[in-house]
């Protein structure tokens, strides 16, 4: 009974493990199954026997084709765009997640019927079709989408490019009375900036608009940039209808070698200034180094990028769309070398010059630094 008992336990084993290999052999033995795309559920296929079959649309290897699907795939969940295998006979086994890789295009039109007119690096346009997460995605021109390997749908909406490093949106700690020796340049430019938002019924009433720029020029490490900062600071301190917004820009960095990619970060910063301003709130657009960006057109010492440049800056100063509540500062230790038509008036109309300290001036620098505190 002993040895029937362990021969016994002996066959299971061996049962246990002919089944395994079975099944392994099984598995290894299984044709590959083929990834395709999802375009649309194709209507029901009849085969010789009467028998009703869903179909759908695919796409694979770039062909587009008509294949059945299992009976086990319920049809009517299949959403166009996403991954779905194929078995040997071109029968549709099963359906996974959207494939998040793929070419990305930029959004030149949209269509009322949802189709999208994109553009790929070299600008070459094409029309696609939405995916089924995308069915009720509001989108816009400029916009970034990923789209499948044959060209036809678009699979993901991306977030717009992080452009951050450019346009910074914070609150320095530098207040006007940290700043010595500049007493009538910081009452000029509070006159210029803060007035008209401070008294707005004032110059309503009186017929008076705010002014669009301000220009701060003069020799270098002077307290310009003190200034905006300054500027910044009585900003988020609040004043008008609440407090304000300060965008500082990049100048130099907004240069791009790729032929319309500046103008696109300049109408991009403007637009976000527009935003800002919408409901009342003031807003300052602050431009380092003015003379690297807005370079007088046509001397030919550059490369000429400043042809298209200015032209975009100066539109959007002002062209068609208004600039409400919005005011641009610009800094610059080359005045000489700013095209003339940004600094004319009704554009940039209050120039201030930041000049080297006097005596007077000096004695309260020195008085602002050297206080009774330090260990002298």
């Amino acid at each position: 009974m002993a040895k029937n008992h362990a021969l016994a336990q002996a066959l299971s084993r061996a049962g246990k493990e002919l089944t395994k290999a079975k099944a392994q052999l099984s598995q290894m033995a299984q044709p590959p199954k083929t990834f395709a795309t999802m375009v649309k559920v194709d209507s029901s296929m009849t085969d010789e026997l009467g028998v009703q079959h869903a179909s759908a649309e695919i796409l694979t290897g770039g062909r587009r084709l008509v294949v059945p699907v299992a009976a086990n795939v319920n049809a009517f969940r299949l959403t166009a765009g996403a991954c779905v295998l194929l078995n040997e006979n071109m029968v549709l086994v099963e359906q996974r997640g959207t494939d998040m890789l793929g070419s990305v295009r930029t959004i030149r039109q949209v269509f009322d019927d949802g189709r999208l007119i994109v553009a790929d690096g070299g600008g070459n346009p094409s029309v696609i079709r939405r995916s089924g997460a995308l069915a009720h995605e509001t989108f816009a021109n400029g916009q970034r989408v990923i789209v499948d390997p044959s060209g036809r749908l678009a699979l993901e909406l991306l977030p717009d490019e992080n452009d951050a490093d450019l346009v910074l949106e914070e609150v320095p700690d530098v207040t006007f009375a940290d700043i010595g020796g500049l007493d009538s340049q910081i009452e000029r430019i509070r006159d210029a900036v803060q007035l008209p938002f401070l008294h707005r019924s004032l110059y309503e009433r009186y017929n008076l608009k705010a002014p669009k720029g301000v220009l701060l020029y003069g020799p270098p490490g002077n307290g310009k940039t003190m200034i905006a900062k300054a500027v910044a600071h009585a900003l988020s301190d609040g004043f008008g209808r609440g407090s304000g917004v300060f965008l500082s820009v990049k100048g130099p960095e907004l240069l791009n070698k790729f032929v319309g990619e500046s103008e696109r970060l300049v109408r991009q910063i403007f637009t976000r200034a527009r935003e800002r301003a919408a409901d009342g709130r003031p807003v300052i657009v602050f431009i380092d180094e003015m003379d690297s960006l807005l370079r007088t057109r046509g001397t030919g010492v550059s490369s000429d990028v400043e042809t298209t440049i200015v032209p975009q800056f100066l539109s959007e100063l002002d062209g068609v769309e208004s600039l409400d509540n919005v005011m641009v500062i610009g800094a610059s230790n080359r005045v000489d070398m700013i095209d003339p038509a940004v600094l004319r008036p009704g554009r940039l109309d209050v120039k201030i010059r930041v000049d080297r300290p006097g005596a007077d001036q000096a004695a309260s620098i020195i008085r602002h630094y050297l206080t009774d505190d330090l260990p002298l």
